[in-house]
């Protein structure tokens, strides 16, 4: 944080493999999820603080509390672009960010993001899928329940086909019970 701070073009700098600070961190979820956390839960810990005195799913400790709090500030250095096609392609190359994050299930991250940059939620892949396909595809309930906090987009993506033709709901029904 204190580097970041000291030097904000940190935030869309890249390593060798093409990868910002937000890429390295997305394939990291140990580092922001609790499995214990349910989503609506994370959402209501917004500021990523760890509450005094409050126990049970709700509180995160301090390592995923610190990370969160950098993924959020590495997000803001990105955002600061004034071109949205630049913002697109930072988290697009060299992997898709948003992808990454909805298949390993790293529900906070994925709020960050979105809570900010709402347009996210209308992104889709290679393979025409959403977040929420991908959620569905990779069992990751927490992630598909943002569908209940999008409003009338929720209409909208639900309609979503893949590549082969299939909608959130072809996905769900081609998983085992």
């Amino acid at each position: 944080m204190k580097l970041l701070q000291d030097y904000r073009t940190l935030a869309r700098a890249r390593k060798g493999d093409n990868k910002t600070a937000l890429h390295a961190f997305a394939r990291k979820c140990s580092e922001f999820s609790d499995q214990s956390t349910s989503g609506m839960g994370n959402r209501l810990m917004k500021t990523f603080e760890v509450l005094p005195g409050v126990k049970g799913p709700y509180k995160r400790n301090l390592k995923q509390t610190q990370a969160l709090k950098l993924v959020e500030c590495l997000w803001k250095e990105m955002l600061k672009r004034d071109d949205k096609d630049k913002v697109m392609r930072l988290i697009r190359e060299p992997s898709e960010l948003l992808f990454d994050v909805a298949k390993i299930g790293t529900y906070e991250f994925l709020s960050v993001l979105i809570d900010s940059y709402p347009e996210l939620l209308l992104e889709y892949d290679d393979n025409n899928r959403t977040i929420f396909h991908i959620a569905v595809l990779h069992r990751h309930a927490s992630i598909f329940n943002l569908v209940h906090e999008t409003g009338s987009i929720k209409d909208i993506i639900a309609t979503f086909t893949d590549d082969e033709n299939n909608n959130i709901l072809h996905l769900a029904e081609k998983l085992a019970p």
